[in-house]
């Protein structure tokens, strides 16, 4: 479980986000990643999580949101500080034996772009 001050809740932080990030996708997710404009140090990384109903039923849905919110919360430390994550599961998530790598490689294509 991701803790609360690093959660993404504001429908408008997370449509900032998708609109002004940058963007990487794989097979089963898409990434879309914001850097801060200045270094806030004082506040960590936040990420929000959207799978929707075409990724499968509801305990499909929670499960792959259960993955991705897992594979988020083992990258916080290495995301920059003042930094919005939004995550969309795609309807192969379901399926999926590794959504984790999926979201490691997406992130890294992001912060690849911007260092």
């Amino acid at each position: 479980m991701l803790p609360r001050h690093h959660r993404l809740t504001r429908p408008a932080d997370f449509k900032r986000t998708i609109r002004a990030g940058a963007k990487a996708s794989s097979r089963c997710v898409v990434v879309y990643g914001l850097m801060p404009g200045s270094p806030q140090p004082e506040s960590g990384p936040r990420v929000g999580v959207t799978v929707s109903k075409a990724v499968g039923g509801a305990v499909v849905r929670h499960r792959v949101a259960r993955q991705i919110r897992h594979a988020a919360s083992a990258l916080l430390e290495h995301l920059p500080a003042g930094s919005s994550w939004v995550i969309r599961a795609l309807p192969p998530a379901a399926v999926s034996t590794d959504v984790a790598a999926d979201v490691r490689a997406c992130v890294e294509r992001i912060l690849g772009g911007v260092r």
